[in-house]
């Protein structure tokens, strides 16, 4: 009988796999991190007669909100910036049909994220070139929150 065929010694077997394992974690976890930022995926409209999917809402992620607002067909919507607390930008919420809500919020980093303005007069221009961090979504039973930057959403440590 032969021995099987191996290309690290006995005791450095395990020394082995867990390095490879921990390769595998990085590269895996990169594109939920700093990954997401720079993919371009193509999300499609949000229609008054259909509910979008939590994954067609996670593609944008790390888009521009011009990009988003497109994408998701939210051009035409009646549209409230969100503050919170009162004057410290977090986003915009877009009102596309009757009962339904989306709320783009801006990443972490960007020039707006969180930004004083006491008049609530920020330019729509400069929000439209951020980046987003986080998006929520409502109609009647349907409520998603996606990205770190929804506020006040738990999270399993």
């Amino acid at each position: 009988m032969t021995p099987p065929v191996t290309f690290c010694a006995p005791g450095r077997r395990i020394g082995f796999l867990s390095l490879l394992t921990a390769v595998m974690l990085v590269w895996g976890c990169r594109g939920d991190a700093e990954g997401v930022r720079h993919t371009r995926r193509n999300p499609a409209a949000i229609s008054s007669r259909e509910e979008p999917a939590a994954a067609q809402l996670n593609a944008c992620l790390g888009l521009t909100v011009s990009e988003v607002v497109q994408h998701l067909g939210l051009q035409d919507a009646e549209r409230r910036w969100v503050d919170e607390p009162p004057l410290i930008l977090r986003g915009a919420s877009y009102y596309p049909a009757k009962g339904r809500e989306v709320t783009l919020y801006i990443a972490e980093g960007e020039p707006l994220f969180r930004n004083f303005n006491e008049n609530r007069d920020w330019d729509y221009s400069a929000f439209l070139r951020s980046r987003i961090g986080g998006i929520q979504y409502e109609s009647g039973d349907v409520h998603f929150d996606i990205g770190p930057a929804v506020p006040w959403q738990w999270r399993h440590p």
